[in-house]
Parts: structure tokens; sequence; C-alpha cells
């Protein structure tokens, strides 16, 4: 990436202009239809069920200008969606309730959907770019603290 000369800072738009959003195929995507990761090998994963999914996927989306980073999502009964990070990050966050950050010593997989074709059930709600593979956790344990209100005293709280 090339560097600005000293003194120089770049506004938003010309940030987002230099941005690598190519789309770039992971190693540990299937080639099609979809197929589970070991979390924790290749993946971290954050998973949250529901309507407060979408609502952390939409602000997500607005926090990031529309690069967050691999989201997949498996309509299912239930609405699951999997927010997938680096192995290992997000550890030692307290999470809201409702948001379960996935860390692999129970076995657990991730379906991931292949870059195209028929991957059904699961598919790709936001695909990984050059300059964003994985959601970063920082980010999306800030989005989802705020999206739950998790850790804010509500005002008749306060005392």
């Amino acid at each position: 990436m090339m560097s600005e000369p000293a003194g120089i800072e770049l506004t938003a738009t010309q940030a987002e202009l230099r941005a690598d959003r190519t789309p770039f195929v992971p190693p540990w995507a299937p080639v099609f239809g979809h197929a589970p990761a070991k979390v924790g090998v290749y993946l971290g994963a954050v998973r949250v069920i529901g309507q407060l999914a979408f609502e952390i996927v939409d602000a997500l989306l607005v926090a990031t200008g529309n690069a967050p980073g691999a989201i997949v999502g498996d309509p299912g009964p239930y609405g699951v969606v999997h927010f997938l990070t680096e192995p290992g990050a997000g550890t030692g966050l307290r999470w809201p309730p409702g948001v379960k950050r996935l860390d692999g010593r129970a076995g657990d997989f991730v379906k991931v959907p292949a870059w195209s074709g028929n991957t059904a059930p699961v598919s790709w709600l936001a695909r990984p770019a050059r300059d964003s593979v994985f959601v970063d956790a920082q980010v999306l344990h800030r989005v989802a603290c705020a999206v739950t209100r998790y850790g804010v005293l509500r005002t008749d709280e306060q005392a």
C-alpha cells in the first residue's frame, strides 16, 4: 500500500478508494454447496440467533462502511447468523446475552457456503474481501453491545 506524504490525511472517500475490496475466495470456503468448517482452525465465529442477529448485521454494515468481513446466514427455524472472525479473536471479551463467541473447544463447526452456485440452506450475508476477510471481533463486540445496550444503564436505573 502507498504511504502518504507527511502531514497529508486522506478523507474517508479517498481512503475507501484505496481500500482493496476485491472479492476474495478464502481457502476454507468449499468449491460447491456448503461445508462445515471447524472453529478455531481456519476461522473463529460469533453466533447470534433471531432478529437480534439481523439488527447487529445492519449496524455492523453501517459501522464498517459496508465492508464488515465474512458473515454467513442460515435461515433454518431460528435464523442463525455467524460472524466469521480470525481464530481466537474476541477472547476475553464479555459478550452480551444472545451473542455467543464460539471457541472450538466444544467441537464447534460453522456451515460455510461456496462462493457461488446453490449453497442452500446457508448463504453469504457479507462476503470476504481482500481487505476485510474476517469480521473484526473488537468492532463486532462494540456494535453488539450498542445494539443490545449491554452494559448501559437506563435513565431510571441511574441513581
